[in-house]
C-alpha cells in the first residue's frame, strides 16, 4: 500500500538503511520473516533487502539450525511519524534482538551480486561440518599414544585433502553459470520473436559444457540477446529473399562458446544478408572516424560500427537503437578487458567474435614433473603419452624434432630459467606428451606424468614477465603448488609458432 503511494514522489538521493539483528539462540523455524516483511512493506518503501551472515561466527560455534544472520532493509525517506511506526512493528516480534537506522546516500545497483541456489549453500554447510570434525579429531590427538597418534594424523590428513577438494568444487559451482539453463531461456525468447517477424530459423548452440563465471555472464547476457535480435531483424532474410539467393528457407542463428586457455570465446553469427562494408565506410567518413585520404582494411572499416558516433549517421531513425546496442556491448566487453571483432561477407554471413580473459578458470589438468618441479598442462590438448626413445630425436632448421610413425613433431623447449635444467638435460627426460595446439601437433618432454585433476586456476598477481607463460597457479591434492602452462605463450618463445 505505502509503496504505491510513495513511488511517484520518492526522493531518490538518500535512503534509510535499517539493520535488524535476530536473537542467536532462536531456531530458524520459529522466525516468521514473511510476517516481518509484510509489516515493513505495508508502511515503508522498500528499495531492496539483503540477508547478512554473522561474520563473527566461528567454525566451532556454527549451528545451521540457528539464525546466525541479520536482515538489512534499504528504505526510502521517512515521513512524519514513521520512525514511531517502525518501533511499534519491531516490538511485535520477540525474535528481534536489536535494530538500528542509518541515513545514507542511495547506492547504485550492485552488479557484483549473483544468485545462489539454496542446495549449493547446504553443500557448503556440510563441508563446514566435515572440517569441524577434523578439527575435533586433531584436538583428540593429545589423548592417543604415539603410534595411534601417527595413524590418526595420517587419516585426518587424508580426510582434509578430500574435504578441501570437495569444498573447492562447491565454491567453484557457486560462481559458475548453468549455460544450458541460460541458453534454454534465450532460445525461447528468440523463437517467440521469430514468430512475430514471420521468419523460420534454426538456433544452433555449441559449447554449453564450458565453465563461465556468473558475474561475467550476467553482464553480457542481455547484450548477447540484443545481437541475436539484430541478426534476426536485420540479418536473416525473408523466405522469398533466401529462395532468391538459393539458401535454405530456415535461417541459421548460431551461438557458440569455447574456452581457449585463459579466455572465453563467444561467437554470435547468422547466415543472412551480411553487412555492406561500403555503406559502413561512407557512414564512418561522415562521422569523422575514418579519413578519405587513407586506405583501410575491411576489418578496420567494420571496427567503426562499435563507436557511438556511428549512430548519428544512420538515416533510419529506428536503426539507431541497433547501433547503440552494439556500442554498449563493445564497451561492456572492454570493461572486462576483452575484445570484440566482426566478420562478414555480403549475402553470406555476419559473425561477432568476443574474447574475454578470465581471472580464474576451471580446467581438467594433467600434472607433470620436470626437474622435481610441478607443472600442469590442460588435459584437453593432450593426445597421448609416450616413452622417450633418444634415437628418435633429430635436429634441423634450428629446431629439435621427435620422429614418431614416420612423422616429425616439433619439440616444445621449456626455458631453463623455468625448469632449472639446461637444454641438453631437458632432452634426457623419460616421458613425452603429444599435444595438439591450434590444430598443430607438438611434443613436450617431462620427467614424470602424474595425476589428472579438476583444478581451479588462479591468476598470478605479479607483473613479472617471467609469469606470462603461465595461465596461473593451482593447489594440488597433495598440497603442492603447481604452475599451469599457457602453451600458446610457450610456443611464442620458441623459434616457431
Amino acid at each position: 500500500m505505502y509503496k504505491k503511494q510513495l513511488g511517484a514522489n520518492m526522493i531518490n538521493t538518500f535512503e534509510n538503511k535499517l539493520t535488524i539483528h535476530f536473537k542467536n539462540d532462536y531456531d530458524v523455524e520459529y522466525i516468521n520473516i514473511d510476517l516481518l516483511d509484510s509489516e515493513i512493506e505495508e508502511f515503508f518503501y522498500v528499495i531492496s533487502k539483503d540477508y547478512l551472515l554473522d561474520r563473527n561466527e566461528t567454525m566451532t560455534d556454527f549451528d545451521p539450525k540457528k539464525v546466525n544472520m541479520s536482515v538489512e532493509y534499504h528504505l526510502g525517506m521517512f515521513e512524519k511519524g514513521q520512525e514511531t511506526k517502525l518501533k511499534e512493528i519491531i516490538e511485535k516480534f520477540d525474535f528481534i534482538q536489536s535494530y538500528n537506522i542509518v541515513l545514507t546516500k542511495l547506492e547504485k545497483e550492485n552488479d557484483e551480486k549473483i544468485e545462489i541456489e539454496i542446495s549449493k549453500l547446504d553443500s557448503l554447510f556440510q563441508r563446514m561440518d566435515e572440517i569441524i570434525k577434523i578439527k575435533n579429531g586433531i584436538d583428540s590427538l593429545k589423548d592417543l599414544s604415539f603410534r595411534e597418534g601417527i595413524d590418526k594424523y595420517n587419516e585426518l590428513t587424508q580426510q582434509f585433502s578430500e574435504y578441501k577438494e570437495k569444498l573447492e568444487k562447491n565454491i567453484i559451482s557457486l560462481r559458475m553459470s548453468d549455460l544450458k539453463k541460460e541458453v534454454e531461456g534465450i532460445n525461447d525468447i528468440i523463437q517467440e520473436y521469430a514468430k512475430v517477424l514471420n521468419k523460420e530459423i534454426k538456433f544452433n548452440v555449441e559449447g554449453l559444457d564450458i565453465n563461465i563465471d556468473k558475474l561475467v555472464f550476467s553482464k553480457i547476457k542481455k547484450h548477447i540477446i540484443d545481437l541475436l535480435f539484430n541478426s534476426l531483424i536485420y540479418g536473416i532474410e525473408t523466405k522469398q529473399e533466401r529462395q532468391m539467393y538459393e539458401k535454405e528457407i530456415n535461417g541459421n542463428l548460431n551461438l557458440k562458446f569455447r574456452q581457449e586457455f585463459n579466455e572465453i570465446v563467444i561467437e554470435i553469427s547468422d547466415d543472412g544478408r551480411g553487412i555492406d562494408v561500403d555503406y559502413i565506410y561512407m557512414r564512418a567518413l561522415k562521422s569523422g572516424l575514418l579519413k578519405l585520404d587513407k586506405n583501410y582494411t575491411n576489418e578496420e572499416i567494420l571496427s567503426s560500427i562499435f563507436h557511438p558516433e556511428m549512430s548519428s549517421t544512420n538515416e533510419i531513425e529506428e536503426n539507431k537503437e541497433r547501433d547503440l546496442s552494439v556500442t554498449i556491448f563493445y564497451n561492456i566487453i572492454k570493461s572486462l578487458n576483452g575484445d570484440i571483432k566482426v566478420e562478414t561477407e555480403k549475402n553470406k554471413f555476419t559473425k561477432y567474435v568476443v574474447r574475454i580473459p578470465l581471472d580464474f578458470i576451471v580446467i581438467k589438468g594433467q600434472t607433470i614433473r620436470i626437474n622435481n618441479k610441478y607443472f600442469v598442462i590442460p588435459k584437453d590438448i593432450i593426445v597421448k603419452e609416450l616413452d622417450v626413445d633418444q634415437s628418435r630425436i633429430t635436429y634441423h632448421f634450428q629446431t629439435n624434432f621427435y620422429r614418431y610413425h614416420s612423422k616429425e613433431y616439433p619439440i616444445i623447449m621449456i626455458p631453463s630459467y623455468i625448469t632449472g635444467r639446461p637444454e641438453e638435460m631437458y632432452l634426457q627426460s623419460k616421458k613425452i606428451l603429444m599435444l595438439t595446439i591450434s590444430n598443430v601437433e607438438y611434443v613436450i618432454f617431462v620427467d614424470y606424468i602424474e595425476s589428472v585433476e579438476e583444478m581451479l586456476v588462479r591468476k598470478i598477481e605479479d607483473n613479472n614477465k617471467l609469469y606470462e607463460i603461465f595461465l596461473g597457479n593451482v593447489l594440488l591434492n597433495n598440497e603442492s603448488t603447481a604452475l599451469v602452462f599457457n602453451m600458446k605463450k610457450i610456443l611464442e618463445i620458441n623459434d616457431w609458432r
